[in-house]
């Protein structure tokens, strides 16, 4: 199955998360974003967090100065958004 299909649930809003049921916190979800830095074959930027705006900073914390600022726009658009149990791979080439 591809990525991309399935389960994944595409966001066009960059608010706030959806809360947990047996409290006031917002929910961990995935953020992932496909065909990130495509070069041999594309890669894919991630994040576990309670929204798009903390996924995106989180990534940003994790990145060295240079890639950030090369690469973050290919995060600007809507990630594909898993709030449930979830898993996949991608295979790399090179």
């Amino acid at each position: 199955m591809d990525a991309t299909q399935g389960q994944g649930q595409r966001v066009e809003a960059a608010g706030g998360g959806e809360m947990n049921e047996k409290s006031s916190k917002p929910r961990l979800k995935l953020f992932v974003w496909y065909n990130v830095r495509p070069d041999y074959t594309s890669g894919i930027a991630f994040a576990l967090a309670h929204t798009v705006e903390q996924a995106r900073k989180q990534i940003k914390k994790h990145s060295e100065d240079w890639e950030w600022n090369s690469y973050k726009g290919e995060i600007a658009d809507a990630p594909t958004v898993y709030t449930r149990p979830f898993g996949f791979w991608m295979s790399g080439g090179g």
